[in-house]
C-alpha cells in the first residue's frame, strides 16, 4: 500500500511502478491555484499512471466544505472525485478507482502479486552482487 499523504509529483514514483496494490492519493487541493506539494485529480491521475497501482483511492478531497452547503451546491463536494474517475480513465485505462463517501468503506480481496515479488527478489540479488 502506498500513502501519498499531502505530496505533488516526484521522479521517485517511479521506482514504485507496478509494486503497489493500493495506492492512497490526495485529490484535493486547497485554494483556487494549484500549489506545490500538493495533486489536482488531473496531476493524481498521471500519478496513478507512472506507480500502476492495482487499485487507488482517492483522499483529502470534499473536507473544509461547510455543513449542510452541499445541499444547495452539492457539486463542488463531488467534483474531485468525478474529475479524477475520468482522469484515471484516460491516464491508465482500466485501472481500479475506489471512491469512498464519508462513512463508506470498501472491501478488497487483490491476489498476491507474484511478478513483482520476483522482481524485487532479484533486484535485491543484482544489488548484493554489486556489493
Amino acid at each position: 500500500m502506498y500513502f501519498a499523504g499531502d505530496t505533488g509529483e516526484f521522479g521517485g514514483m517511479r521506482e514504485l511502478h507496478g509494486r503497489v496494490d493500493l495506492a492512497l492519493l490526495p485529490i484535493g487541493r486547497w485554494g483556487p491555484q494549484p500549489t506545490p506539494g500538493h495533486l489536482t485529480p488531473e496531476s493524481a491521475a498521471r500519478v496513478v499512471a507512472t506507480i500502476a497501482p492495482r487499485a487507488v483511492l482517492p483522499i483529502h478531497w470534499g473536507t473544509l466544505y461547510p455543513a449542510g452547503l452541499d445541499r444547495i451546491a452539492g457539486a463542488p463536494l463531488r467534483e474531485p472525485a468525478d474529475r479524477f474517475r475520468r482522469a484515471v480513465g484516460d491516464a491508465m485505462p482500466g485501472a481500479e478507482v475506489i471512491v469512498l463517501g464519508p462513512g463508506d468503506g470498501a472491501h478488497l480481496s487483490l491476489p498476491v502479486r507474484r511478478r513483482a515479488d520476483e522482481l524485487e527478489r532479484r533486484e535485491v540479488a543484482r544489488r548484493a552482487g554489486q556489493a
